[in-house]
Formats: C-alpha cells, structure tokens, sequence
C-alpha cells in the first residue's frame, strides 16, 4: 500500500454541459485513502431497445501534467440488485474538452453508431432495467455506484381501423382510441389529406375525457379528411417504422335532427372558491350536442356564461373564480345546430377547502389562452429543404420553451416563486427553472389537473423538489460573458466557455434552431433557463437576415413561395439543394448565430445590476442544481423544501382559477437564427 498523504480533491461537476473542475485542499485525506468520487446522478433515455446513459466527467487524479482520468464500469440488471447484475464494459473518459459522457447501451452495434462506443446488451422493450455506473481510477480504486432505472419504449403502434372508432356529430367530428398501447399518444389531422403541419396532439393518459377526443367548431356542410397516427419518443420522420399515419376517411359532421334535450344537472363539490356540477352529455344520434353553456350568478347580478365542449358522456364541470360563502345559482343549457334546452337551476356555495392533488383529477383551474408548446419553423439556411419538409424547417420540433420566453415557462417560474415566497414564506431574489422539464402545452379552456401537470412535466422531474440557494453575485454573471465575442465564438466545451449562470443561459443552443449534427450531441439545449419575472436579460447574436437569404435564393430560382410544389425530387434547377456556401458566402453556420452572450446593461434582477459581493437567494430544483447548472455548485448553501416543483405550479394554479398566457419580455433574442415571428416577443 501506498504509505503517502494525497491532497483531498473535492470534485465540482459542471452539470451536463461544462468541463469538470476541481479544488485541492492541502489537508491529508487519510493515511491510506483518497476521495473517489463518482457519477452524481445519471439520466437515462429510453428508446426502443436502447438506453443513452448521461452523466458529469469527473475530474483526473494527481498533477496537472500527470493527472490519471478515470474509467467508468457499466453494470445491469433486471432488478434492484447490483450483486448480482452483469458487468457489461467500462468506457475511459477522454479529455477532449466536453463536459459530459454519454453512452449508449444497445443489443448490438450498428453502422449508424459511427465512432461512438456501445456496450451490448440484449434489452427489451418493456422492460424495466437498473443501471449501475460508477469511476474508476487505475491504481486508486473505484467509487461507489450510481444508480438509475429505465424501461425501453417500443416504436409506436401501427393502428388499424380496428383500434380507432370515427364518426360525425353536430358541427364536430368525434373519436374514440378503442386499444390504446401504454407508451403511446397520438397525432390527429382533420385537414389537407395528412399532409397539414398543424399536428393535434392527444395523449388519453392526461386527458379528463379518457380515450375520446372531439375536434369542434366545425361546418356542418363540410367533409374533412380524418388522419391518426399513434407517436412516441421514438417517432422520427427520418425512420418510416416509426411513422404510420392511418386514413380515417373523409369524416362530415352531422347536423341534429332535433332541438335538443334539456340537462339534469346536479350538484357534485362545493369547494375552494369554486362549484363542480355534474350532468349527462349527449354527442350521437337526433338530440346531439355541440356544445354547453353553463350560466351562474350571485344575487340579482347578471348572469356569467362558460361554453363546454367535451366528450364525456357523464360530465362533470368546475365553475372556477368564485366567492367563499357566496350562494349561486347554476344552471346548463344545450346547444345544436337545430336549437337550445335550459336545464334546472341548482344553488351552491362554495368553502375555504385544502386543494387534494392525490386525486389526480381533481380540477386547479382553466387556461384562458393556448400555451404554445411548440411551431413550425421558417424556411433559412439552417434547414434543408427536402421532400419530407418542401417548405423547409422541422414542421413543430421547435419547442419553444427550449429557446426563447413562452407563456409555459413564465407560468412555471413564476408559479414557483409564488409558492417559495408566499406560502413557504422564504425570502427571494429570483427563481429559474429548465425548458427541459415541460414537455407539452395547454389547449385554450383546458380544465388542468394534477394528471395534467404530470403529463407536462418531463418524466425525470416528476419527484424533482425545490430547493433554495444562497449565491453570489459574481457567480450569476461575470465581465469575461459579457465580452464573449461572436463572431469568432469559442467552440462549444473549451475552456473559456461562460460558467456563470446567466453567461450559460446566453451560450446554451436554442432548439431546433442549428440543424443537426455534433451540436446537437453536445449541447442537447436542455438547459435553456427559464427565470421568474424577477430576472430579466437580452441575449444577442450575431445578426442574422431572413430577408437576406431569400434575396440570395431568389438570384436562382425566383421566389420561395413560388416555387411549393417543388422538392428534393422534383428540383430541376436545384433549387432547394442549395450549398450552405451559395446562401451565406462561408462553409458553414457560425457558433455565434446560435450561442450568444448577455447584452451588457441588460440583466436586472429586481430592477438593479448584479451585484458581485452580494448573496442572492435563487430557487430552482434539485435536480437543476446537481447536474444542470453549473454556477449552482459554487452555492454558500442549499435548503431543500421537500415540495416537488409541478405541485407548486399546482397550488398557484388553484389559487388563480383561471390562467392567461402572458409574456413580458423578461428574455429578449437579438439577432440568431430566427423563429416564427408571430410568438417572438419584441
């Protein structure tokens, strides 16, 4: 044994983007010992027979210039047990500048696999598996283990006419998923023969109508072409196993023959600031329904009216924003194209009650607005134009709250800090939270949830508890991220890379905004910062015109919409086959058009500049701040609430009763690769 005193290194992690640093004090750690550290967490995606296992580097061992990398040993099993789970290979950490490993455990090693390293294992969808990793340095031993749990996911179900049930009712078209598969969820079209962009997600596992979906607001007079497919993490438009649309057929809704019939309503829950009914809904045959209108008021006030259209037969509905102990009277009426029937009026009145989330569809709330997950993105040269998309972009892969202020993360963030500082009573400065975590948007008059929110919410956060850091200043933001420069922006994972928090938000790749290829890899745009209204900043890139290259692509083939009908095939000018070089006059995109800096002057917190002495009180998650941001592991320190973040957002939710997207400007985008300027706040 080694009879030697080692300085203890206390290992930093930089989260799953930045390079691994280290601080050494000189104390002995022990007569014979050193401090292994290892993974301190893992993220695992699962996709159809495939695990990609994500973790921090962890710093080398001993002198700068003999420093000893470790290696990480993979171990897997079918049950909790690490004993007696199978060693499957170990990978040797490279320092090439990255701040992340990311492995990939498949059956077997593909050529589309090119240089990257797969351990093998025969994994089946379905199938829950534990993953054990831990570091290991040659001649100093191995760490303990990381564990973390996953199931493959099968590519998505090929539907036939069998597992879907379609028909027409007044002024809607109705459908019913009747073999629903446990992974997937759907994409419904009601237009242009399936070849429309504007995808109608539908997920029946959040969803209070169970397995049905009602498209409305529809004309009588007109036939729709109804497409279906069902979709799941491993839907890839390049991969034709895992696309299957199913034509429906051309669907047209069927006008009532009769007025009509008049609700029984009743009475179901008199609670917090607000009254659930309940009544029996018709959408088949001569009486059917389009849609409900309930109406309430309080003592001789004038009545308000709140339209439904739902597709549950035994409907039950929250009246939402009312007084405790005010009595009302409530009444339904129903509505078709044939005429209308007033049901009976029932009085109730509503109570101070504590909101239930293990009910998981007990109702917080209604949106009063659509909360835009995701859009089409326009034609430039960062995307091909190709068959699949004629106009170019990725028709909606731009998911918004990864790359720019949306109403969903404001609603979270700001939901967050509520809940810190109002109910916990904590003292604050600001909140941020991380566009990975929310992985869709909200219909407008959806009734939300816990089952919603839990579908909104990535897997991995689920559990993910608040916690509160103390933090200073300089740590937010320093003078080398304001002097970033853009033009010849430093390649992503060197060392000059911003690792302050804010310096990391600006120089983090806004999705679906940089095409494919290494990028992606490498800076996966999950930590897109999403902060409280308390925090505001410009980040800036360098300029770029749309307008630009559409002059540029019009020197050869006139004008983009012009030309629609055109594709990779059908080309003969070549036109959408365009070299990078022949639109922008250089080889390829540079990393300043889609990593920025923070426009210096522009970030406040509270209305004021960064102070670098001063200590700021930050809430965000736990798991934020172990693996994601890197400024966070410099906190004075961390109290963890024990309040999972969504049933926060839950709490506000509640309190509000009714929601309206808002967006204030707290993140502005100079300059970059644009979006779609409709949602872009200016």
């Amino acid at each position: 044994m080694i009879k030697q005193a080692f300085n203890v290194c206390k290992s930093i992690y930089f989260g799953l983007f930045f390079i691994l640093l280290t601080s050494c004090s000189s104390e002995p750690s022990g007569e014979n010992n050193i401090i292994i550290n290892g993974p301190k967490t893992i993220e695992i995606t699962a996709k159809h027979e495939e695990f990609a296992v994500q973790f921090s580097k962890i710093a080398g061992i001993g002198a700068e210039n003999s420093k000893v990398l470790p290696y990480f040993e993979f171990y897997i099993n079918t049950k909790d047990d690490v004993a007696s789970a199978e060693n499957i290979g170990k990978v040797q950490q490279i320092d090439d500048g990255s701040g992340i490993m990311r492995q990939f455990i498949k059956p077997s090693k593909t050529e589309s696999d090119g240089e990257n390293i797969v351990l093998t294992y025969p994994l089946k969808d379905e199938v829950e598996y534990f993953v054990w990793v831990r570091a290991c340095y040659e001649s100093y031993g191995c760490s303990g283990f990381t564990m973390a749990k996953a199931t493959p996911v099968p590519y998505p179900s090929k539907l036939t006419l069998d597992d879907v049930e379609v028909y027409g009712g007044d002024k809607t078209i109705f459908i019913k998923i009747k073999n629903k598969k446990k992974y997937d969820e759907y994409g419904i079209l009601a237009d242009n023969d399936c070849k429309s962009t504007k995808l109608q997600r539908f997920d029946p596992k959040y969803s209070t109508a169970g397995d049905n979906y009602l498209i409305s607001a529809l004309n009588n007079s007109q036939t729709y072409p109804v497409c279906i497919r069902a979709q799941n993490i491993n839907t890839d438009t390049s991969n034709p196993e895992t696309i299957s649309w199913l034509q429906l057929g051309d669907i047209t809704p069927k006008e009532s023959l009769y007025a009509p019939n008049a609700p029984q309503i009743s009475l179901i829950n008199e609670g917090h600031k607000r009254v659930t009914i309940g009544f029996y809904g018709e959408f088949q045959g001569d009486y059917a329904v389009s849609e409900y209108e309930v109406e309430y008021y309080k003592n001789q006030e004038s009545p308000v009216k709140e339209k439904i259209v739902t597709v549950s037969e035994n409907i039950e509905h929250t009246i939402l924003q009312l007084t405790n102990g005010q009595k009302y009277n409530i009444s339904v009426t129903a509505i078709n194209s044939k005429g209308s029937a007033k049901s009976n009026e029932i009085t109730a009145t509503p109570k101070e009650s504590i909101i239930d989330l293990d009910n998981l569809d007990t109702v917080l709330g209604k949106t009063a607005g659509t909360y835009i997950y995701a859009e089409d993105v326009p034609h430039s040269d960062f995307w091909r134009i190709d068959a699949t998309n004629p106009k170019g972009g990725r028709a909606s892969s731009d998911r918004l709250v990864r790359g720019k202020e949306t109403a969903l993360g404001n609603l979270y963030a700001d939901a967050v800090h509520y809940y810190v500082t109002k109910v916990l009573n904590k003292n604050l400065d600001f909140t941020v939270l991380a566009g990975e975590m929310i992985t869709n948007g909200m219909a407008n008059n959806l009734s939300i949830t816990p089952r919603i929110l839990m579908g909104l919410t990535e897997i991995n956060y689920i559990s993910d508890p608040i916690v509160i850091i103390e933090i200073e200043g300089k740590y937010l933001i320093n003078e080398n991220d304001y002097n970033i420069n853009l033009d010849n922006y430093p390649p992503l994972g060197v060392s000059n890379t911003a690792t302050s928090l804010f310096g990391q938000a600006a120089a983090i790749y806004r999705n679906g905004h940089y095409g494919t290829g290494a990028g992606v890899a490498a800076y996966s745009t999950k930590a897109w910062l999403i902060p409280s209204k308390e925090a505001r900043y410009t980040i800036e890139y360098l300029p770029y015109s749309l307008d630009e290259f559409q002059t540029n692509f019009q020197k050869n083939c006139g004008r983009v919409e012009d030309n629609a009908d055109y594709d990779a095939i059908n080309d003969p000018k070549k036109c959408y086959l365009l070299n990078y070089y022949d639109v922008a006059g250089y080889s390829s995109p540079k990393e300043g058009y889609r990593r920025g800096r923070i426009q210096k002057g522009s970030l406040l917190i509270n209305g004021k500049a960064i102070e670098p002495n001063k200590i700021y009180k930050v809430a965000t998650t736990k798991k934020l701040a172990d693996t994601m941001y890197t400024a966070f592991l410099y906190a004075k320190s961390v109290e963890n609430t024990g309040v999972v973040f969504w049933k926060a957002v839950a709490y506000y939710i509640n309190e509000q009763g009714k929601i309206t997207p808002y967006l204030d400007g707290r993140v502005k985008l100079i300059g970059g690769v644009p979006g779609n300027k409709a949602n872009d706040f200016k």
